[in-house]
């Protein structure tokens, strides 16, 4: 029994040895929490061996089962994310792993927050006797940062749809901020594919007070297409429009410190979007939103231009490019074209407005570096003991 027993203990250990192989939790030593949502939290964290900063997205198996849609959403966003790994403004998937308790997704940190961050620290801290320092910076270089980030998000948006899938959850929250200022989209478990696949119903993975009406009324593949025209090109179009509606509301949100339909619950912010969507004039849904209030009373009519297009109540008509009236040409049915072409010509129509000029952005030297670290840094610091991945899965899981 003596051997058995040595043997049933080199054997564990074996499998023990073959297990630290395999990438998995016990690599990391593991922080604050730095963001929750609806099915999972992300956790600040280090590598072990080379002290890296990460930031991991983990979910209970328990949520797994509960809702089985959250594996297909894990499995299209880490599918993404390996795709995108050459674009600069998607964060990086470092690495992802399953085991008994979760499911984990290794990301890049990035240490200068949110959007949502800069956003509130603009408009709702100025004030506050919490802040040690004044964070806020002068509204013409806040729309100068404004346009670098936009123009960073677009180039992010130009990545996605090129591959094709849309985001389908932008807003500020999903928009981070490197140490040096510069954008990583993230959050990519709403994403759709381009043709149009699994659209029916998915406004219920998106942020409400972000999403498109024809989103919201399922009628992205309802409405009529022209005749004679490739219909691939057409749901393209329509499936882009769906982000070009959340990036017009994530513009308002920066530059007047609220979102535009922000209300006091989903329902509310679903009436809102289709009493602004029912309005049949510019100048009405401009007053329209207006009037809703704001932290800010900037008024830039070039940013105007801007938002009142991208929030266009008609998908076709959000890639005007500051024409009235122009409604973007798609191919023959006879002659198809690849949906690189479409995509490239709608933000090639994107990204004709003035304050996203190339050369004036260069020429425009602001610092967009965040003022200070996001909030989860500060309670890192003042709580430095970080839990072991290996030891202390279970605590980091349930807490």
């Amino acid at each position: 029994s003596c051997w058995w027993c040595v043997k049933s203990e080199m054997e564990n250990k074996e499998q023990q040895k073959e297990e630290d192989k395999l990438p998995g939790i016990w690599e990391y030593k593991i922080g604050v929490v730095i963001g929750e949502g609806a099915f999972g939290k992300v956790l600040y964290g280090k590598h072990k061996l080379t002290g890296k900063d990460i930031a991991v997205k983990v979910i209970d198996r328990f949520s797994c089962r509960k809702y089985p849609f959250l594996v297909g959403a894990l499995r299209r966003e880490q599918a993404l994310l390996r795709q995108l790994g050459d674009c600069r403004y998607i964060v990086k998937l470092l690495s992802s792993f399953i085991d008994d308790e979760g499911v984990y997704m290794v990301l890049e940190c990035c240490m200068g927050g949110t959007l949502k961050d800069a956003v509130r620290r603009q408009f709702h801290e100025a004030d506050s006797s919490s802040s040690g320092t004044d964070t806020t910076v002068s509204e013409e270089e806040w729309s100068i940062r404004i346009a670098h980030y936009s123009h960073q998000i677009l180039k992010g948006l130009f990545a996605i749809h090129s591959n094709g899938y849309i985001h389908a959850d932008l807003f500020p929250s999903n928009v981070l901020l490197t140490e040096q200022g510069e954008v990583r989209l993230a959050d990519f478990g709403s994403s759709l594919p381009i043709d149009g696949n699994g659209v029916i119903g998915a406004w219920r993975m998106t942020t409400t007070d972000y999403t498109s009406p024809e989103l919201l009324k399922a009628r992205v593949l309802k409405s009529p297409f022209a005749r004679g025209f490739d219909v691939r090109s057409a749901i393209a179009q329509r499936m882009i429009a769906v982000d070009v509606w959340s990036l017009g509301c994530l513009l308002w949100e920066c530059l007047r410190g609220v979102s535009p339909f922000q209300a006091g619950s989903d329902a509310l912010a679903v009436d809102q979007i289709m009493e602004y969507a029912g309005l049949t004039t510019m100048n009405s849904r401009k007053q329209w939103l207006i009037s809703k209030g704001a932290s800010s009373d900037f008024n830039n009519e070039s940013w105007h231009a801007v938002i009142l297009d991208f929030l266009h109540p008609n998908p076709e008509q959000r890639f005007c490019g500051g024409e009235e009236n122009y409604t973007l040409p798609q191919s023959d049915a006879g002659n198809e074209s690849t949906m690189i072409e479409v995509v490239q010509e709608l933000h090639c129509r994107l990204l004709k407005y003035p304050i996203w000029n190339e050369a004036c952005l260069d020429a425009a030297h602001v610092n967009l570096r965040p003022s200070r670290g996001p909030e989860w840094w500060l309670r890192q610091e003042n709580s430095p003991q970080m839990r072991d991945g290996a030891i202390d899965k279970w605590d980091i899981l349930m807490d």
